[in-house]
């Protein structure tokens, strides 16, 4: 799945890790409660995943990566994702530098990217 950066946070009109108008590819969605529901993409440098706003961003409909599956945690929370990154502490374990961890990432970003896409 891809989205359109269509607004940034800063007022200045800038961001480190996005750019307007840009693609981005949505590495998993994260709907709480309240608040906006948040979307895990790769920033401009290809590499870094990070959670921003699903308020930033547009998309039209398009099919979910097969990989994807759904959680619904404590509070409410609901994850949609890939299951080995919905696991209690991939992410922990990812950013601490985790060799199976950054492996898992790896294989499911090219599970993703390999999968086709309509763009907006």
């Amino acid at each position: 799945m891809r989205v359109l950066c269509i607004g940034l946070e800063d007022d200045c009109g800038s961001d480190p890790w996005l750019t307007l108008n840009d693609e981005y590819l949505v590495l998993s969605i994260l709907v709480a409660p309240r608040g906006p529901a948040k979307l895990r993409i790769l920033a401009d440098d290809n590499q870094t995943p990070i959670l921003v706003d699903a308020t930033m961003f547009a998309a039209d409909s398009q099919p979910l990566p097969q990989s994807w599956v759904a959680t619904i945690r404590e509070g409410g929370v609901v994850e949609l994702g890939p299951r080995s990154w919905l696991e209690h502490g991939f992410w922990e374990r990812y950013f601490d530098g985790d060799t199976d961890a950054i492996a898992t990432f790896q294989h499911e970003i090219q599970v993703m990217t390999d999968m086709p896409h309509q763009s907006r």
